[in-house]
């Protein structure tokens, strides 16, 4: 059994003899703008590198608790989802390290595991992460790990005292994504030293949000959400019912909880309630917002209210091949109608006209992830729903009372 290092040489020969990491002799070829200073420096990869663009995430320290921190995670969630041909540089012990390293993961964004550390540091530490398996499910996006170990703390004569996992991220990286700044310390001097590398983030506020031209021409379909007095389409009732006798707070099926775990998801599940022949359907309707105040009814038979304030429209040039207009008629048309079109039949319906809804159905789960945020609106009934969904949002979340006071804008005929 070969005995624990504890020297930054001892490190190198064992990383380098048992873990198939290898030297960079010259780093200035792969970051250009690395400070000479790192000329003494030891860098090890057990990784080919990617050439390309190279990224990174700074921020100034977070506050916690952290589940309070909702417009960092947004900012985070929104930089990742939208980059492209990158690849994310990941400095341990920076702020926030370990959720850009999830973030990084949940959005399959490849990253680069990098450990900057001094010379006359104490190394053991870091031997776990450097020699464990890359193959882990929760690092299956990593495309390798990097070991800096420096001579010197101090990298330019500009900015002595800054850490060096501080300086690697703006020294080798293309781009700097700025999350969270507070204007003093060590991530401020830095972006003074590198300001046209470096990039803030910020998250669109409701005060700048324009209405979309489809919107405004009635060129949409809306799927609305109502409470569910029962389990969701994806559990069973066993499954509900033990979260009831708990307590759970998600045994809570409420109008807005309903639209919270579709936005949380992106996506809109399909269910057989009230199809015929039992295919699991999506349901849409073509009825503009507007006309939904004198719509609104409650279904006691069904324990549901039909056209609640709750819900998403979505642009109809996004939907137009994803969904298909439901068939109105009597046993009849049923009858005539052939296999794949019998999932879009609707009764005329004997007391209830169901014609009203203006119907249009797509066939099983349709994900929402590709709608581009500029086509779907997100609506809720209140201020507080507003606010508790629009962080985990792509969309834009507006009042649905909002929405139907704005006039319309038809085109010339």
């Amino acid at each position: 059994m070969s005995k624990t290092p504890k020297s930054a040489a001892d490190i190198c020969s064992k990383l380098l003899s048992e873990f198939n990491y290898h030297v960079i002799n010259n780093p200035f070829q792969i970051w250009p703008d690395l400070p000479r200073a790192f000329v003494a420096s030891h860098i090890l990869t057990n990784s080919i590198l990617p050439s390309g663009h190279w990224s990174s995430i700074v921020s100034s320290r977070l506050k916690h608790p952290l589940f309070d921190q909702t417009d960092w995670l947004t900012r985070l969630r929104s930089t990742i989802q939208q980059l492209q041909n990158t690849t994310m540089q990941v400095v341990r012990k920076t702020a926030g390290d370990d959720l850009v390293r999830a973030a990084c993961e949940v959005y399959e964004q490849p990253w680069l595991d990098v450990s900057v550390t001094q010379l006359n540091s104490s190394l053991s530490s870091a031997l776990k992460f450097l020699t464990e398996d890359d193959s882990l499910a929760e690092n299956s996006c990593c495309v390798g790990k990097l070991l800096v170990i420096a001579d010197s703390e101090v990298l330019t004569d500009q900015l002595p005292g800054v850490p060096m996992r501080d300086c690697w991220n703006f020294y080798t990286s293309n781009d700097v994504l700025v999350l969270n700044n507070s204007g003093k310390g060590n991530i401020q001097s830095l972006i003074d030293n590198w300001p046209n590398k470096t990039y803030p983030i910020s998250i669109q506020t409701v005060d700048v949000f324009e209405l979309p031209q489809w919107y405004k021409e009635e060129e949409y379909l809306s799927h609305f959400t109502r409470a569910i007095d029962g389990p969701y389409s994806d559990e069973s009732h066993s499954m509900w019912h033990k979260k009831l006798v708990r307590l759970d707070p998600h045994s809570q099926h409420s109008s807005e909880r309903v639209l919270f775990k579709i936005v949380y998801e992106q996506k809109l599940r399909a269910s057989s309630t009230t199809i015929r022949g039992g295919h699991k359907m999506v349901s849409f309707t073509a009825v503009p917002l507007d006309k939904w105040p004198q719509l609104r009814t409650f279904r006691s038979h069904r324990r549901r209210w039909d056209f609640a304030p709750f819900g998403i429209c979505v642009n109809q040039a996004w939907l137009s091949n994803k969904v298909a207009k439901v068939h109105y008629g009597n046993e009849e048309i049923w009858q005539g109608l052939t296999d794949s079109q019998r999932p879009y039949f609707q009764s005329n319906g004997e007391r209830i006209d169901w014609t009203v809804e203006q119907e249009y159905r797509h066939k099983g789960d349709l994900d929402l992830s590709a709608i581009p945020p500029e086509d779907a609106i997100v609506f809720v009934a209140t201020d507080a729903d507003r606010d508790f969904i629009q962080p985990f949002s792509p969309w834009p979340v507006k009042l649905f009372d909002g929405l139907v006071d704005i006039p319309k804008v038809h085109p010339v005929l």
